[in-house]
């Protein structure tokens, strides 16, 4: 069955019924035409619609789970569905596509970064009053975090406020903890210790000296 309209002329450019609406005709001819052939371009040249058009269709008279075939594959499908003799197309065309599950992506932090942030500088800590007993991949690991987070600053405000409640003044206690982090961790390096210990955002150094108010006079 061919169907044509005036308002587009058949071409040979383009289908006599390009760029209309479907209707209940449209998808009745489509039926009937699948019954005799699933191959694209005969489908779409007896009804005066064009291949992607086809496909498209197709897919709207499967059953909803079996809509996410595509292209020939469910032309193919919608014709083995019809010469079962048991598939209602027209039943199939008033049914909603199925709703598509929530993906839900996690994501895992591992090492420093899967700890509570609350947590983390108190963790730290623990580890680095405990460094002559740590594995030495568990300190590496810390090492790096506290050089490149905001982990080393924390660590060193938690081991300063410490220092200074024992009766420290503010800088001596400053210097314990820099001092103590550099026991630990850096071999007795006080500059890298107080590299670590200074305030992520201001990591600026002068002469191996933090902008912390000290210098190389300072007894670490």
């Amino acid at each position: 069955m061919t169907i044509t309209t005036d308002a587009h002329p058949a071409s040979p450019l383009r289908p006599a019924r390009h760029g209309l609406p479907w209707d209940m005709a449209d998808f009745e001819a489509l039926a009937e035409a699948v019954v005799d052939s699933t191959v694209a371009v005969h489908v779409a040249e007896r009804i005066g619609r064009g291949v992607s058009s086809i496909h498209q269709r197709a897919r709207m008279l499967l059953p909803p789970h079996e809509r996410h075939l595509a292209g020939q594959l469910a032309l193919s499908r919608l014709g083995d569905l019809l010469d079962s003799g048991e598939h209602d197309w027209r039943k199939a065309l008033l049914q909603p596509d199925p709703v598509r599950p929530v993906e839900v992506v996690e994501h895992h932090h591992h090492g420093w970064e899967g700890l509570a942030a609350t947590h983390r500088a108190h963790v730290a800590y623990a580890v680095v009053d405990a460094a002559d007993r740590m594995p030495a991949d568990v300190l590496d690991e810390l090492r790096e975090a506290l050089e490149t987070t905001s982990l080393g600053f924390e660590v060193a405000q938690l081991r300063s406020s410490r220092a200074h409640e024992e009766g420290l003044d503010e800088d001596g206690a400053w210097r314990n903890a820099v001092s103590w982090l550099s026991r630990a961790l850096f071999d007795g390096d006080r500059e890298r210790a107080g590299r670590m210990a200074a305030p992520p955002h201001s990591r600026a150094w002068h002469g191996g000296a933090a902008h912390h108010g000290w210098s190389d006079d300072h007894p670490w």
